[in-house]
């Protein structure tokens, strides 16, 4: 990421969730069907994506689109990305499926997960 790029903006929010998720930006384009070329653009500040594309990229990392504009602190990703202990091919693989269930469906797997990572805390 370049120096230039504030830590605030979404091309370095878009390059931190890359870093985290330990992905090439080849998967993160596939993950967030959009092309390799945009992704390049928009972790490099030179253009920014779309609204459209902003909610496509929240929705796959299940993520706060406000935290991917910039809002809040850096680190409060960490919690999202510290609580998804997944493999990559896994998470692939888990988002194929996901972005092929209608929306009610990808609230009831939301919820269910909700559920089981709050039975694991409880532990």
């Amino acid at each position: 990421m370049p120096k230039s790029v504030a830590m605030g903006t979404i091309a370095s929010r878009i390059s931190y969730l890359i870093r985290k998720k330990k992905l090439t930006s080849r998967e993160f384009s596939e993950i967030c069907q959009i092309p390799v070329s945009s992704l390049f653009a928009y972790t490099s500040g030179k253009s920014e994506p779309k609204a459209s594309t902003v909610m496509r990229i929240s929705k796959a990392f299940l993520i706060d689109s406000a935290w991917l504009m910039g809002e809040g602190e850096l680190e409060d990703m960490y919690d999202v990305t510290s609580s998804l202990h997944m493999n990559a091919p896994v998470e692939k693989e888990l988002h194929h499926y996901l972005r092929e269930l209608d929306d009610d469906s990808q609230m009831l797997i939301l919820r269910i997960t909700k559920a089981l990572a709050l039975q694991k805390e409880e532990r």
